[in-house]
């Protein structure tokens, strides 16, 4: 659930980005307002929304896939960690984390 959160944050960052410019030297701010501190470049900004989007294909068709790159990207979880946050084991984590990263990668390539 967290890397899910992590993930919409980043694109919410993303959208934001674009319709106002950011201030400089904000205090501190609550963990609900993070996505307004984050500051991306428009190519990064880009890139995200394209991840997401293909990340979205991707779980249409095989939703274990993404939930793999959403723990293994987005919260930086292990193989073993994901493994048990996705109820399978680590050999079927790592196949399944190589088919998701080439195919995202042959996408992204495009």
């Amino acid at each position: 659930m967290a890397s899910k959160a992590i993930r919409q944050i980043l694109i919410n960052a993303c959208d934001k980005k674009r319709t106002k410019k950011r201030g400089e030297n904000e205090p501190l701010i609550p963990i609900e307002d993070v996505e307004e501190t984050l500051v991306f470049t428009d190519q990064m900004a880009d890139s995200l929304k394209n991840i997401d989007q293909l990340l979205k294909a991707l779980e249409v068709k095989q939703p274990t896939y993404g939930k793999i790159i959403e723990c293994r990207f987005f919260a930086g979880l292990t193989i073993e960690e994901t493994a048990k946050v996705v109820g399978t084991s680590p050999s079927s984590v790592k196949r399944s984390w190589h088919m998701a990263r080439t195919w995202l990668y042959s996408k992204l390539s495009a």
